[in-house]
């Protein structure tokens, strides 16, 4: 199953994902998220595909559910895009992530009436070719009502699915961004460590390439529990064959993101020993075992039992089922040159631009511009304030731009040495040099602090600057003195940048550019560089 989330203009804790519906019935259907299902259902044509809003385009209200039909045609464009320009179906949709749920819209989610019976909700989606999508109840973090309701009968028999995940699956983004390295695994282009990306996706390919959808986890003390000197087993069969997957990892080698603050302790090795009852409608007289990642072999049982020696950090699988090994293969990337330059030609429409990291809003390439596409603050999922998307780790921003005429947009922001990202931006009042330039009045401002914007030069653009036309602007640092141009001339106005500033954001990296409240805006050739010796 390949979950994704449905993009909604707004920040979901790493950056933002392009809407696929910005403006009501105006569809962007080539965003990031359906270009990932395409390239995974190439691997494997038969994944069961599933997606979750995170955040939700303005045009809705100011949540969700102020109006609930319009949340939920909202959400079946997205379905009609996957289906008719994709080719798939979608298995089951969520409600809103890490959000608490309406239990009206659930009802009434893709039926588009206020029917509050589940029936309704059934015969709308069957009738509107989604009769095989599912839908999960809610994703909030205060679920305990929830878990309390699924003893209640009457609860789990009105929705679908209710179930937990493990966020996230790779962490493959850049080292400004909160949550790097917490992912299941990690790759790191300058530190080279697919490796270690390509062992525990091995490991979750043992565990999907043995288990199926709709198979049940045995319970403790009846195919699953704890070992003696440490370690678990967990037995997934669906009455016909079954899978053990056992795990001996100390504590050490399993810190995480959310590990215990109690170690314990496994023993450096173990003589395991299963005795199998009850399972005579298996006939199972041999079952395939392979432990750390070595070649299977296929182990008799001698008298309904199997012994094998288990090291502890070990990880192994037991099953009725042929034993899927894994096999390496390398996708050779391009890495990405610091000295970064994009003119947005080679893109499809409404293809988003390779690189970057949307944190407010959200971008798409359109006729070889990138095209900053929000009108109007979307609904948040979580509190960050900031316009921008960034990208980079240079001294140098240049940049064609405009802001079109019946544009909501009224100045530009370019910016360097910034360490703004993540959810948390209102909180920790993000660092960098950043340049306003406001084309209403041609009046620019250079400031530090992003939220609280701490002034520190302001000064009149020294041409006229219109809306409908393009400009070329561009800024750079060289020591302390931040140089401004605008246009193809060689006048540019220098700000002397006070020491602190330099000072704490001498280790920020990423550079900025968007606007300075929602509004469309144009970009095109954006490059960026260190230190050149002449401006051009």
């Amino acid at each position: 199953m390949l979950k994704v989330e449905m993009g909604g203009d707004d920040q979901s804790t790493e950056g933002t994902e392009s809407s696929h519906e910005s403006q009501k019935h105006e569809f962007s259907k080539n965003n990031y998220e359906f270009q990932l299902i395409h390239e995974v259902r190439l691997v494997n044509p038969s994944i069961s595909i599933c997606v979750l809003p995170w955040s939700f385009p303005g045009w809705l209200g100011k949540q969700p559910y102020e109006n609930e039909k319009e949340t939920a045609g909202y959400v079946v464009d997205w379905l009609r895009i996957g289906k008719e320009k994709w080719g798939f179906d979608t298995y089951c949709v969520g409600v809103w992530n890490e959000r608490n749920f309406s239990e009206s819209y659930v009802r009434s989610a893709f039926a588009l009436s206020q029917q509050s019976a589940l029936q309704e909700l059934r015969q709308t989606l069957n009738s509107s070719g989604f009769n095989k999508t599912l839908i999960v109840a809610g994703e909030g973090f205060q679920m305990d009502d929830s878990y309390r309701r699924l003893l209640d009968n009457d609860f789990f028999n009105d929705y679908d699915i209710i179930g937990m995940i493990s966020w996230h699956l790779m962490s493959a983004f850049y080292p400004q961004i909160q949550w790097w390295r917490c992912g299941l695994s990690v790759v790191d282009e300058e530190k080279f460590e697919t490796e270690n990306a390509f062992h525990v996706l091995k490991l979750v390919e043992y565990v999907t390439g043995h288990v199926k959808r709709g198979w049940r986890i045995l319970s403790h003390g009846r195919g699953s529990g704890r070992f003696e000197g440490g370690g678990t087993y967990v037995t997934y069969t669906d009455g016909k064959d079954f899978t053990i997957f056992v795990e001996t990892m100390s504590y050490d080698s399993s810190l995480c993101q959310y590990s215990s603050p109690l170690p314990y302790s496994v023993k450096t090795n173990q003589n395991i020993r299963f005795e199998f009852s009850g399972f005579s409608q298996f006939q199972v007289n041999r079952l395939n075992i392979t432990l750390n990642f070595v070649t299977p072999q296929s182990v008799p049982l001698n008298q309904n039992v199997i012994e094998f020696s288990l090291p502890v950090d070990s990880i192994g699988v037991l099953t009725t089922l042929p034993v899927t090994v894994p096999h390496r293969i390398t996708v050779p990337t391009p890495t990405f040159l610091l000295k970064y330059f994009d003119d947005f030609s080679k893109y499809s429409t409404d293809e988003e631009p390779r690189f970057w990291m949307p944190q407010k809003g959200s971008w798409v390439v359109r006729e070889g511009r990138a095209v900053q596409k929000v009108t109007e603050p979307p609904i948040s999922w979580c509190t960050g304030r900031t316009r921008t998307p960034y990208r980079g780790k240079n001294s140098l921003l240049k940049a064609d731009v405009t802001i079109p005429e019946n544009s909501t947009a009224e100045s530009v922001i370019l910016g360097l040495r910034s360490n703004c990202s993540g959810c948390d931006i209102e909180v920790t009042n993000c660092r960098g040099i950043f340049v306003e330039i406001n084309f209403s009045t041609g009046q620019t401002k250079v400031f530090s602090d992003f939220v609280q914007r701490t002034e520190i030069a302001e000064f009149q653009t020294r041409r006229e600057i219109k809306f409908g036309k393009f400009y070329r602007f561009a800024i750079h640092l060289i020591d302390s003195h931040l140089f401004v141009k605008f246009g193809n001339h060689l006048v540019m106005t220098s700000v002397e940048i006070q020491e602190d500033v330099i000072e704490k954001t001498q280790n920020d990296t990423l550079f900025v550019i968007g606007t300075g409240n929602f509004g469309i805006s144009e970009w095109d050739n954006i490059s960026t560089d260190y230190f050149p010796e002449i401006w051009y």
